[in-house]
């Protein structure tokens, strides 16, 4: 007997990591499934989204080109062979300073 699969993956252990210009967001399925991440400057307005074909359990995708010390709200989106689609709550994560790796400039220097 067929038995079609109505169940979406689902999805736990959200987690994110984060430097300066950009951020790894991980998470967990139960059954595999692709990778997306829709994120944004707004709660619940996601302007921008990464992600990956590929069907996995353990899920990774990295964000760029993001700016320094800035909030981004984001959540999570996997999507199994059966086209079942799960969607995560809504996440935060505050990306790191940016480094001044400028060297300061020493002038008017003296000897006495």
């Amino acid at each position: 007997m067929f038995t079609t699969d109505t169940t979406p993956p689902v999805i736990s252990a959200v987690a994110s990591s984060t430097g300066a210009t950009s951020a790894t967001v991980t998470w967990t399925t139960d059954e595999s499934s692709d990778s997306k991440v829709a994120y944004g400057t707004s709660a619940g307005v996601y302007t921008t989204s990464t992600s990956s074909a590929s069907m996995v359990t353990s899920h990774s995708i990295g964000l760029t080109s993001l700016s320094p010390s800035t909030l981004y709200y984001y959540v999570v989106v996997s999507k199994d062979a059966s086209n079942n689609i799960a969607t995560s709550s809504e996440y935060t994560l505050t990306t790191a300073a940016d480094v001044d790796a400028t060297p300061p400039v020493i002038s008017a220097v003296a000897s006495s």
